[in-house]
């Protein structure tokens, strides 16, 4: 999993009274206000000896704005190995052996027969359970009214 989807329920009859005509454009606020606030909480907790794959984390909402989903773009396409982990502690929990020769070079480390592999970072997971997305939600839809004159 290298990526977080978020779904939400809001409550809707007080969308549509406080939006009327413009329904879609708050929930697509409100859950970019989600996406965008989960993102930024991520960065901190993303491992990091270069930019690149905190400047591939990115962020999608549909058009509605009932789904949001914060995830690491083709540019770091090791971002689901560094957020799950890999060997023992990845999805197949096992040692990791060579294909086709009879060690493997760790960069740092030497040649081995095989390596445990690395502890997964769940930043998006950790950034997630640091939100409250109801409330972000919220206030994202909060924002666009208030940006439209509907409330001060």
């Amino acid at each position: 999993m290298d990526a977080v989807e978020i779904k939400i329920s809001p409550n809707l009859e007080r969308m549509m009274k406080e939006l009327g005509d413009d329904i879609r454009s708050g929930g697509y606020s409100g859950m970019l206000n989600v996406v965008e606030s989960v993102r930024a909480k991520a960065i901190p907790h993303t491992p990091h000896k270069t930019s690149n794959l905190v400047n591939a984390e990115q962020t999608e909402v549909s058009p509605n704005g009932d789904r949001g989903r914060v995830f690491v773009d083709d540019n770091a396409p090791y971002g689901i190995f560094v957020h799950e982990g890999t060997g023992l502690f990845g999805p197949e929990k096992k040692r990791i052996v060579p294909k086709h020769a009879k060690a493997l070079r760790i960069p740092g480390v030497g040649f081995r027969r095989s390596t445990k592999g690395m502890k997964g970072v769940p930043f998006f997971a950790m950034a997630l359970s640091e939100s409250d997305p109801g409330a972000l939600y919220e206030e994202g839809m909060g924002n666009l009214l208030r940006s439209r004159g509907h409330i001060k």
